[in-house]
């Protein structure tokens, strides 16, 4: 979550003077230098910050995110003002869950660039993160008393308003999200999520407006299907969980299992819904609903012995699952 919000292209950008340092320092194409590369150059140049930073992001794009956030530590000894590396410090520590020191690292790179409206914001999102609303909202403030406010400002300050309880506001904060750049997807993703989950029609059409601008967007494909399928529009549902499922994400889980539950619910195919749950499953072997609806398909099917291993199975992965309970239960009576 954190991290695909303080994405902002902006902040990937690399001062002109670091590229030139880069080139005269770096024989090897970026592509096709190793780790071990880089940490021998290091040791022939142990004070050069750009080494160390190229090989925390090479660190972090293999999930070492421990040793990126190491490698960072030691630029910022050796260069203490450079923006892009507390924010990409920031975001790091926010993968591994640490928001407090993800939040000291905010707040020193505001102290270095006072009026920085990239650490405010992640600051907000660390009080977003952490449950402290009116705190990310000051920071939110305190972006527009600057007037740095843009899109991510606005999306931002949506999402805080929609976990504070505050739907209108958050409306309107997306809505202003998409007022300052009409390519904002994650903006007209949530007005129609919110939309939907208000029961207004309106939602299919922001959907739409995301799904013109980004027609291979998973999340998007996903939530139009679902409005479809929670108002009863069946074969709209299906269109998009089917486009996801060959176009974008064939082990997309949630693609699988609601087209399993439609087989089972709306077209009684039973033979699909076991073969979309059985998908599912593959996906995620501890999705406890799709082992429960599998064994309800078989139930239905008279295949009373695998019926009852599924809801089992159910059971050993959600103790006390009751519609599983339920589920043996019913195949007790039947065999009696």
């Amino acid at each position: 979550m954190f991290t695909v919000l303080a994405c902002n292209q902006d902040g990937k950008k690399e001062d002109q003077a670091d590229k030139v340092q880069t080139e005269d320092q770096t024989e090897q194409s970026e592509d096709s230098i190793s780790i071990e590369q880089i940490s021998e150059q290091i040791r022939e140049t142990p004070r050069n910050a750009l080494l160390f930073r190229k090989r925390a992001e090479m660190y972090a794009d293999s999930g070492r995110i421990d040793e990126a956030i190491s490698d960072l530590n030691v630029v910022l000894k050796l260069d203490s003002v450079t923006k892009t590396t507390y924010y990409d410090l920031i975001d790091y520590h926010m993968k591994l869950g640490q928001s407090g020191k993800a939040k000291k690292a905010a707040e020193k790179c505001l102290e270095m660039h006072p009026r920085d409206k990239e650490s405010m914001l992640r600051l907000a999102q660390i009080y977003y993160y952490v449950q402290e609303y009116n705190k990310a909202l000051e920071y939110i403030k305190m972006i527009k008393e600057y007037n740095l406010q843009d899109a991510d400002t606005y999306f931002v300050q949506g999402l805080i308003y929609r976990e504070a309880g505050k739907p209108k506001l958050a409306m309107s904060a997306f809505q202003r999200a998409v007022e300052y750049d009409q390519d904002y997807i994650a903006a007209y993703n949530m007005l129609g999520k919110m939309l939907s989950e208000a029961g207004d029609p309106l939602a299919e059409e922001y959907y739409r407006s995301g799904l013109r601008r980004a027609p291979d967007n998973l999340e998007l494909h996903y939530n139009m299907g679902f409005y479809f399928q929670q108002n009863g529009a069946i074969d709209s549902a299906l269109y998009h969980y089917n486009y996801i499922i060959d176009e974008i994400d064939f082990m997309h889980y949630g693609a699988h299992y609601n087209k399993g539950f439609i087989a089972l619910v709306y077209h009684k195919d039973f033979q699909t819904a076991l073969d979309e749950f059985s998908q599912a499953l593959s996906v995620d072997s501890t999705a406890h609903k799709a082992y429960y609806n599998r064994g309800y398909a078989y139930e239905l099917m008279g295949e009373f012995d695998k019926a009852r291993e599924d809801y089992k199975h159910a059971l050993r992965v959600k103790e006390n699952y009751e519609l599983a309970i339920r589920g043996l239960n019913s195949l007790d009576q039947k065999m009696q």
